[in-house]
């Protein structure tokens, strides 16, 4: 492992700890933010970006409620979320 794949582990460990942080403290918008950088990194697989973007709509889902939800309506996390509701009333 070269010192560049060291520093980029270190800059994912960093941000999921931010954003798992957030959220135990209910700083939804810090939380969503640091997904949103987490998602955004080039050094990730399409699966880890995938997994990664699975977590935080799980996330967002079950912690946030609707006075949170309308802070963060503007976010790619509340278009994906949307998203996924609506694929997911529509296979029903």
């Amino acid at each position: 492992m070269s010192a560049h794949d060291n520093n980029n582990n270190n800059i994912v460990i960093f941000v999921m700890c931010l954003a798992l942080a957030a959220c135990s403290m209910k700083a939804y918008g810090v939380c969503s933010k640091a997904f949103i950088k987490l998602e955004s990194l080039d050094t990730l697989t399409p699966e880890q970006r995938r997994q990664y973007e699975e977590l935080s709509v799980e996330i967002f889902a079950k912690y946030v409620d609707a006075v949170h939800l309308a802070g963060l309506m503007m976010s790619s996390l509340f278009i994906r979320l949307v998203g996924l509701r609506r694929r997911t009333f529509e296979d029903n």
